[in-house]
């Protein structure tokens, strides 16, 4: 192996080299891999020891230019091949998509390089140059040649060897600098440098160690030499000059100065700068500047080409240090000198010359002379006539005048350039402006947080404070968390980021509601101004006209961008909203609105950073404008979401959703106003009105959360918005599985009290949440469930084809909610007759859903019976499709066909695609229902064609996975699992694609993946889907499988009576039917086969088709076979078949509760 043995990798277990040509060393000796192909994957996936690597870039890395046709089933070949080629403790494992190494990063000597790299690193930071020197010189120690040397060609290997390369040069940089401070003639170390120089021509800071280390060694002429031959390399071959920092050297060797007395790295004594520039006179900063390297790339090649350039943008972005910053790199650039005039503290635009003299170093001659005498020109004399670069600094208090100044400056020294920093443009001629956004934030999502320019900013002012900052991966989050709130403007995250002294970074992240009174008390030399974050805001809201403060606290109630016309419904004109712009208060959007109906009118979109949106709700509420505000807004998005309404069930449907897209956050924000006011009418006609647009994306769950306050609103009579809103809030909650709860919710607004069904079956305690789901030997990280709703697949709407009721039927309670047929009085939910309240069947939907829920499926098809020949076609296609759930509820799926396809020409006819996609989607379960799986396959793909037109097919590609599950494909459904997980995933998807690969590790014998698979599973539900019973039948039928696959009986039993009392309360039969292959399974592992086979039949029963193909059925059937002989099987297997549904569910309650009442009682 070389030079490589780490300590850390001698004892045992297989040793990874990829710093040279590749090695494998086992505790017996070095290990063969032959063939590029097995070479190329075992060094992809030893890049990322323990963690999984998707198939896509596995792919990627062995077959870059030509893959196979079927890279899945050749790579698993390839992964084959490896297996048996590697020692036996070098597990390589499948799952999440991908593959993975089993193998710790220290024993791969590239992740051991990069930790010794980032340990030396922090020592020098900690001032222990010692201990960082033998971590550095440990790390470099480790490599045998050119990183992945075997795989150079490769693109992969050739990305990851540029960067180990490039770690390896800063490492050897660190080590020598560190040790030339404490040996500065050390011969030895300038030769390395020279080697170093040698294979990396252009790496500035090596040459200046060299430069300076010769000089140091009293090698004067050689220091000179070298630094003139590598001036001449760089003019040659780039056109350009070496550094600042090497130009100072240079300049202090040529003066003769003694050698440069370097402290020893992390000692206080600093070491002695050049004598200063008196041309350049610039503050030195005491802090580090981070970030914005493309803004002082650009601005500087501005400089160039134009005289002015003025940095515009909000109080707090950082402009000033930007500013600062860039006229130091260009200082090379003006002979004639650099300066800054500092223009906060001044308060009349007449003594803006003399604050320019003063910043420049200038001395204005007859400043003491009569009045008459014109400042700017005495300030033009005195100005050298070489290039000169003036910064001038916080312009926008004194706008007009500064602005007048600027061009009779520029008009009278041709050499001079000026830098301006301003809340808003100067105005004037042949100025350039550069936009000084804050620093990028890092999305929810992302994963390299440290990388963001924001993050930077925050965590180096916090480690200046507390070298002992937590820096693990939660504080990391919350850490993004916060910049996120901040908008990453960099005054408020320095503010904030001095905070962690006296607060860890949640709790500052939990006081950022009022951040105004958190981000105070900053530096005590800065202005005032710039002390706090309210103080920065002040001093833009003293700048501002009245009606521009007016707009400002106006504009405040938008929670998002917003476009032109929004804003003038609010009273705030186009003029205006020009004038916060320009003064940096809103920022302009690429992206424009774009109105479906006049497509060649698009409308500027603006936004406004949170701090100042915070602020100016303030001032809206100190004004006594808050709730009229709020009404006008709330008015505003009522008026577009009632016109995008109809828009969205035709053939326009995909630009209104985009419309729509733009201003979520406010069409919430909106309904949030009605609600808090209690104005019921504008609440529920808006929520009303998005009902379409949340289930064109599929967040059924999350509306039923948004409108159920709405509509528990106090009214003093039922009226046509509500009776509207009671019919989408009854259809949403359908598709949510949540059609039970959202009945209840109906009686109790109209004052009825309804009678609940009994099941035999009662809801264990142990498993109301999944703590304890997991024992050893997978315990560790299932907490209890908070108890909030979540959204859930679209295939779970398969709810609504509801169970046969086994207790009593509904019956009148002495009020008026039933006639006296015991049908349901329309008029008590809000209905106006046969039209509906606005002709379109709201209230039919809901009440005809409201039969559906309390087994009333006759009286439910007479309310849809009217409707089926409706005019328009999208109405007439939810009647059909929910009469095929009542009809499903009748007499079982077969009844679905006809009206599916009916509801789906009906919604093709109509041009809407998530009605279309919704009914393909219903009629594929019903055909793999009945067992026709290639029909289900068929409907599924049209679904998920036309799903994916509106944006989002993950949901429907997870429920594909099931069906080819069902139908035996399990190939096929592993290589499509694969490819879901290695894409971006919603936590409800997350959660199925985690229980299905679970199905397939059971399939496979492979326990401990399944157990695996379902302890994500059950992570992710605790994070907030635990109260969704469709997810909690699903997981504990899982683990009931898994634990009667283990023999632990009373365990599988007590997770099976979980599932199956979730799959009853929400009346899903075909999930019912799921549940009893658990219960069977249970069966069988307690030794009940007969029984165990007669609930099977009762499943067969109860889902009208036996599932032949799905391999839990399968395998059931063949130990059945084995244990009590095939004809035994069959005939109680066709006991069970010949159940009615309710005799089914009592049947498979009965040897459930037996079960549970003889099985031993350990802990599940």
């Amino acid at each position: 192996m070389g030079r490589w043995a780490p300590a850390a990798c001698q004892t045992h277990g297989v040793r990874i080299a990829i710093l040279g040509p590749l090695e494998v060393m086992a505790d017996d000796g070095p290990v063969t891999v032959a063939g590029t192909r097995l070479r190329a994957l075992l060094i992809r996936l030893a890049l990322d020891p323990g963690r999984t690597v998707s198939v896509g870039a596995l792919g990627e890395a062995v077959w870059p230019d030509r893959p196979p046709k079927r890279p899945e089933h050749a790579l698993q070949e390839l992964v084959s091949r490896l297996r048996r080629a590697l020692p036996a403790d070098a597990v390589i494992r499948s799952g999440d998509g991908g593959y993975r190494l089993e193998i710790s990063g220290l024993a791969v000597d590239t992740h051991h390089f990069e930790e010794l790299v980032r340990g030396g690193l922090l020592s020098l930071r900690r001032d222990d140059p010692a201990r960082a020197i033998h971590q550095l010189r440990e790390g470099l120690a480790l490599w045998r040649g050119p990183a992945l040397a075997d795989l150079a060609e490769l693109p992969f290997a050739a990305a990851a060897a540029t960067r180990y390369e490039e770690l390896r040069i800063t490492a050897a940089e660190s080590a020598i600098a560190a040790e030339l401070a404490a040996r500065p003639d050390d011969s030895l170390l300038i030769a390395e440098l020279e080697d170093l120089i040698a294979a990396s021509p252009f790496r500035e800071r090596l040459r200046l160690l060299h430069i300076r280390a010769l000089h140091d060694a009293h090698r004067t002429a050689e220091a000179l030499t070298a630094f003139d031959r590598y001036r001449t390399h760089l003019a040659t071959e780039l056109g350009t000059d070496p550094g600042r920092e090497l130009l100072d050297l240079h300049l202090h060797i040529l003066r003769g100065e003694t050698p440069l007395q370097r402290a020893e790295p992390g000692s206080t004594a600093a070491t002695p700068a050049p004598p200063p520039d008196s041309r350049v006179r610039l503050r030195s900063p005491l802090t580090s500047f981070v970030g914005r390297e493309r803004e002082r790339a650009e601005v500087g090649a501005r400089l160039e080409r134009a005289r002015l350039v003025t940095l515009v943008g909000p109080g707090g972005a950082g402009k000033t240090r930007l500013a600062v910053a860039i006229a130091g790199e260009v200082s090379g650039r003006f002979p004639g000198g650099v300066g800054v005039a500092e223009l906060a503290a001044v308060d009349d635009v007449s003594d803006v010359p003399q604050a320019v003299a003063a910043g420049l170093g200038v001395v204005m001659s007859r400043t003491h002379e009569p009045l008459g005498i014109d400042p700017v020109g005495l300030l033009a004399e005195a100005l050298p006539t070489a290039p000169t670069l003036l910064v001038l600094d916080n312009c926008e208090h004194l706008i007009a005048g500064v602005a007048s100044f600027t061009q009779d400056l520029l008009g009278r020294v041709p050499g001079l350039r000026i830098l301006a920093t301003s809340r808003q443009s100067l105005g004037i001629t042949g100025e350039t402006l550069w936009e000084t956004t804050p620093l990028p934030v890092p999305p929810p999502a992302a994963s390299n947080v440290a990388d963001y320019p924001a993050v930077r900013l925050f965590l180096d002012r916090a480690l200046a404070i507390r070298a002992d900052l937590p820096m693990s991966e939660a504080d990391l989050e919350t850490i993004a968390v916060i910049c996120r709130h901040l908008d990453g403007l960099p005054l408020a995250l320095e503010l904030a980021a001095a905070k962690l002294r006296v607060m860890p970074a949640a709790t500052l992240r939990a006081r950022l509601g009022d951040r105004f009174a958190v981000l105070a008390g900053g530096s005590r030399t800065a202005l005032p101004r710039h002390r706090a974050l309210r103080a920065v805001l002040d001093w833009d809201w003293e700048l501002l006209t009245e009606h521009e403060r007016a707009g400002l606290a106006r504009l405040g109630v938008f929670s998002a961008p917003f476009d032109q016309p929004a804003a003038e419904a609010l009273g705030v004109p186009a003029d205006e909203l020009e004038a916060l712009l320009d003064k940096s208060l809103l920022q302009l959007l690429e992206d424009a609105t774009v109105d479906p109906a006049d497509p060649g009118s698009p409308a500027p979109r603006y936004r406004m950073l949170e701090s100042i949106r915070e602020y100016g709700l303030e001032k809206l509420t100190d004004r006594g404008e808050l709730d009229v505000i709020r009404a006008a807004h709330a008015t505003w998005f009522l008026d577009l979401a009632e016109r995008a309404l109809p828009q969205l069930r035709g053939r326009d449907q995909l630009p209104w959703l985009r419309r729509l897209d733009a201003d979520r956050d406010n069409f919430l924000a909106a309904l949030r106003f009605s609600y808090e006011s209690g104005d019921a009418d504008t609440a529920a006609r808006l929520g009303s009105a998005l009902g379409m647009y949340w289930a064109l994306h599929g967040a059924h769950a999350d509306a039923v959360r948004l409108l159920r306050p709405v509509l528990g609103l106090p009214t003093d009579h039922p009226h046509p918005p509500l009776a509207a809103a009671f019919a989408l809030h009854s259809m949403l909650a359908a598709q949510a599985t949540e059609l039970t709860a959202a009945t209840e919710d109906i009686y109790r607004w109209t004052g009825a009290d309804r009678p609940r069904p009994s099941t035999t079956l009662e809801t264990h305690s142990e498993q109301d949440d999944f703590t304890g789901a997991f024992d050893a030997p997978v315990s560790g990280a299932v907490h209890t469930i908070p108890r909030e709703r979540a959204g859930h697949p679209p295939a779970s709407d398969i709810a609504l084809a509801a169970t046969d009721a086994t207790g009593d039927e509904a019956t009148d309670s002495g009020n008026n909610v039933r006639q006296e047929d015991g049908s349901l009085d329309r008029n008590v939910v809000g209905g106006t007759g046969a039209a509906g309240p606005a002709g379109d069947g709201a209230a039919e939907l809901a009440w005809a859903l409201v039969e559906l829920a309390d087994e009333r499926t006759g009286a439910g098809l007479e309310v849809v019976g009217s409707w089926l020949e409706h005019g328009d076609a999208w109405t007439r296609g939810m009647f059909w499709l929910v009469r095929s759930f009542l009809h499903a509820n009748a007499s079982g799926v077969a009844e679905m066909d006809g009206d599916l396809r009916t509801a789906a020409a009906c919604f093709e006819a109509a041009g809407e695609r998530w009605g279309f996609s919704t009914a393909l989607t219903f009629l594929a379960f019903a055909r793999a229902t009945l067992g026709d799986f290639d029909g289900a396959t068929e409907a599924m793909a049209a679904a998920l064609t036309a799903v994916e037109e509106l944006g989002d097919g993950v949901a429907l590609r997870v429920w594909l996975v099931m069906v080819r599950l069902h139908s035996g494909a399990v190939e096929t459904a592993r290589a499509e699992l694969g490819a879901l997980l290695a894409g971006p995933l919603s936590a409800g998807d997350t959660v199925m694609v985690r229980l299905l690969a679970a199905d397939i590790a059971r399939f496979d014998a492979d326990a401990a993946e399944s157990a695996r698979c379902l302890r994500i599973a059950a992570d992710e539900l605790n994070r907030g889907l635990g109260d969704d019973r469709s997810y909690r039948t699903m997981f504990g039928l899982r683990m009931g499988l898994l634990r009667a696959g283990e023999g632990r009986v009373a365990a599988a039993a007590a997770h099976c009576a979980d599932a199956w009392a979730n799959a009853v309360a929400i009346r899903d039969t075909p999930m019912v039917a799921e549940v009893s292959v658990g219960v069977a399974r249970t069966c069988l592992a307690a030794g009940l086969a007969t029984e165990a086979a007669r609930v099977l039949g009762a499943g067969h029963a109860l889902r009208g088709a036996p599932d032949a193909r799905y391999p839990d059925i399968v395998s059931l059937r063949t130990e059945l076979d084995a244990a009590i002989g095939a004809g035994a099987a069959v005939a109680a297997y066709e006991q069970g078949r010949a159940l009615s549904r309710t005799e089914a569910i009592a049947a498979i309650e009965t040897c459930l509760s037996a079960v549970r009442e003889n099985a031993p009682r350990p802990g599940v």
